[in-house]
């Protein structure tokens, strides 16, 4: 769970966060973008995720087969 405990501080405050597909990594695996804001400010968070959807590259499936050799 190490991926995961930099969310933890965010939902323990009580802040709004919002989290994005942002590409796939050169290891064939998606790669997300989280963005926090003060709290009331989920109407603001939402806009701001609703304008990076616009310029962010379209996500297809990452490959789910195992590399070569693993």
């Amino acid at each position: 769970m190490i991926y995961i405990r930099n969310t933890d501080p965010g939902s323990n405050a009580g802040i709004p966060g919002l989290s994005l597909p942002a590409g796939i990594g050169p290891d064939g695996l998606p790669v997300g973008l989280e963005l926090d804001g003060p709290a009331g400010s989920d109407r603001d968070l939402l806009a701001i995720g609703a304008a990076l959807e616009t310029v962010l590259p379209p996500i297809g499936r990452p490959s789910l087969r195992s590399p070569e050799g693993a």
